[in-house]
């Protein structure tokens, strides 16, 4: 080879390389100069533009509180503030542990852990109808016990008798450690008197059991616990609830799962999800353990359970596995690794299934155990295979540079785009940044332009392209102009019910778009 082609060829195996890593636009969700953890996110049903960030926020310095944010164009800005301190607590309340959802009725739900000092506290809920301007009511939905850890919230959103009914599960430390579990009917007004899903005998405490490791290998505590409860909501209106249940040993620990069939009233016995090794380790400031996560096929009603844990006894690697249940929860698959990008560790996986039944997979991962980057992997086949892992973080970044952050990352999916949120260390402290995840809807023929259940479209005389189509029985739009690369604008267009809305039909002219 002489020289120039030498050349030529270096270039253009550096260009592919370069692309092989081609980037999402990445937007920084919280501004502010101190550190931020625990992220989590949702979207609303109404109006997939309209997302809500929560997170740990460290800008008093000495404490956490409830940080959060809402974006109303899809997440290219974000409006940022603090969830107030409960009625009747002071004002340097501390508040972690948050997660966030959207009901169908224009309601956000941020659920949390409020406390008057560094110990753990009560779990609490707190409602807005005008994404973030006021906070109309924050309730305690555990009862009156401090030792209150790890909350989660779900809403159902199905349309069914029990629509708009909000459900939260967290870790009762009172007494050994139990998951309870609680839910509203009444928008978030008032919860149900809490009953126990799974419990262990009395342990260390705490910050015993949950003090990091520096390697994989937590040593002999001499108890076990439950802890890392996540709701989910079927299409039926099924409601699941699953956390992990900790042993020692390798492959020792579960994940539990139980199925309420009456909105929570009563439960079915615990089924085994999936068995797995105890992590809890340190990689920089990234505190490292195995919560699960769960999200529901909203189609097929297939569940789905996504978890770290170690390559095998030998190899202390961690990878991201994946486990599904096709008749309800009554049996799992085995786990697969769904998330292999060589050695190193994937952690922190969070799971979301959009209308379409597309599943999304956000996760961490550090190559060479010391700078991370953060990643989605999708699957169009209801989890039987997934498609290449797809790189979201602009840059990677160094976990020493920041607080302590832990436990768990977010990402929500609507048609059309993936919208993960991770805590990211590349300004030298803690923040909270997403990414927008463009992908084609799946539903229906992708190039179709006539028929029932297909898609349909209508050129404007500038070149600028609108499409319509149906997917699980709602009414979908989308538009792309002549400078854009993707579609975009994706809306929802039937409203009130999320059954029974087939055939749509679209057509253009002067400028007005018409959709029946």
């Amino acid at each position: 080879m002489n020289k120039h082609r030498f050349i030529f060829a270096v270039i253009a195996l550096v260009f592919a390389f370069a692309n092989s890593f081609a980037q999402f636009t990445n937007v920084a969700v919280s501004t502010n100069a101190d550190d931020q953890s625990e992220p989590a996110t949702a979207s609303s049903p109404l109006n997939p533009s309209l997302l809500i960030g929560a997170w740990n926020d460290f800008r008093s310095d000495y404490f956490s509180q409830a940080g959060y944010a809402f974006s109303t164009n899809g997440g290219t800005s974000w409006s940022e503030g603090i969830v107030p301190a409960p009625t009747g607590r002071p004002t340097y309340i501390y508040g972690f542990d948050p997660s966030a959802v959207f009901d169908r009725y224009g309601n956000a739900f941020y659920c949390y852990i409020a406390s008057d000092d560094i110990r753990l506290g009560a779990t609490y809920v707190a409602r807005s109808t005008n994404q973030g301007t006021t906070w109309d009511v924050i309730k305690q939905v555990s009862a009156g016990a401090l030792d209150q850890d790890k909350p989660y919230i779900a809403v159902d959103n199905t349309g069914g008798t029990r629509d708009g009914r909000i459900y939260v599960s967290w870790t009762d430390f009172s007494s050994g450690s139990a998951i309870k579990f609680a839910y509203s009917t009444d928008h978030g007004v008032s919860f149900s008197t809490p009953i126990t899903l799974g419990s262990q005998a009395p342990d260390p405490g705490p910050f015993a059991r949950f003090k990091p490791s520096s390697s994989n290998n937590p040593g002999s505590p001499t108890s076990v616990f439950v802890q890392g409860s996540i709701p989910a909501v079927g299409p039926n209106g099924e409601l699941y609830v699953v956390w992990m249940d900790v042993n020692f040993g390798y492959n020792a620990a579960t994940y539990k799962i139980r199925k309420s069939t009456d909105g929570g009233t009563t439960f079915g016995s615990a089924i085994t999800v999936a068995q797995f090794s105890w992590i809890r380790t340190a990689l920089g400031k990234l505190d490292i353990l195995n919560f699960p996560s769960l999200s529901v096929d909203p189609i097929s009603g297939y569940v789905y359970a996504s978890f770290m844990d170690q390559v095998s006894q030998t190899n202390p690697d961690l990878r991201v596995k994946w486990v599904r249940s096709t008749n309800g929860g009554s049996t799992w698959s085995s786990p697969t690794t769904i998330a292999g990008l060589g050695s190193g560790w994937q952690f922190f996986p969070w799971v979301t299934v959009d209308q379409t039944g597309r599943i999304s997979v956000a996760f961490m991962h550090s190559g060479d155990l010391s700078l991370v980057d953060s990643y989605v992997i999708e699957s169009y086949d209801r989890g039987v295979t997934f498609g290449s892992a797809l790189r979201v973080s602009g840059t990677s970044s160094d976990p020493e540079n920041g607080a302590w952050t832990h436990h768990y990352l977010g990402v929500t999916s609507t048609v059309g785009y993936t919208r993960p949120i991770w805590t990211d260390y590349r300004n030298g402290n803690a923040d909270i940044y997403t990414a927008r995840v463009n992908r084609p809807p799946t539903s229906n023929a992708a190039t179709a332009t006539a028929g029932n259940g297909q898609r349909k479209l209508a050129r404007e005389s500038n070149g600028t392209y609108h499409q319509v189509f149906e997917t699980n029985q709602e009414i979908w739009y989308a538009r792309k102009t002549t400078t854009d690369t993707e579609w975009n604008n994706y809306q929802r267009l039937n409203s009130g019910t999320v059954s029974g809305n087939s055939s749509p039909s679209i057509a253009e002219r002067g400028g007005k778009v018409y959709v029946a």
